[in-house]
């Protein structure tokens, strides 16, 4: 190394011992045992934006996520509750229903039971627009449709009498 090198990088031993970072990277990260604890959480070194091409569920979070989103706890529920690890994007794709909700979303939406509400008053899924082209004569019927119906049997509208 010539002598320039040691006045622009004086501490070059250093990333010598280390090995794995460079002394650049040090500066920005001082806390150097990061990257030991990275490697603790994240044993397969497969970084986030691989995961989805590999079709791993959730990655470990790495030690800097846990600083940033400190209920860490998160990732674990979201895990728990999204088993498939199928994204709502992808869940128009593969014909599910309804992907369990994340728990970031049942502070968004807290009657979370509609959907099993929704899922019992229309066990078919169809919606009323699909029962005209698939010939079903009445999807299960709302209070006021019973009513309407006991009341006119035939479907006839007043209109349609004369």
């Amino acid at each position: 190394m010539s002598s320039t090198e040691v006045i622009k990088e004086p501490m070059v031993q250093l990333g010598i011992i280390t090995g794995i970072m460079s002394l650049t990277e040090i500066i920005k990260e001082p806390m150097i045992r990061l990257g030991i604890i990275k490697e603790l959480m994240n044993p397969t070194g497969v970084s986030k934006e691989d995961t989805s091409q590999l079709g791993i569920n959730k990655e470990p979070m790495s030690s800097t996520e846990v600083i940033k989103e400190p209920m860490i706890q998160l990732g674990t529920i979201n895990e728990l509750m999204n088993p498939t690890g199928v994204s709502k994007e992808d869940t128009s794709q593969l014909g599910i229903n309804k992907e369990p909700m994340s728990s970031t979303e049942v502070i968004k939406e807290p009657m979370i039971q509609l959907g099993t509400i929704n899922e019992l008053m229309n066990p078919t899924g169809v919606s009323k627009e699909d029962t005209s082209q698939l010939g079903i004569n009445k999807e299960p019927m709302s209070s006021t449709e019973v009513i309407k119906e006991l009341m006119n049997p035939t479907g006839v509208s007043k209109e349609d009498t004369s």
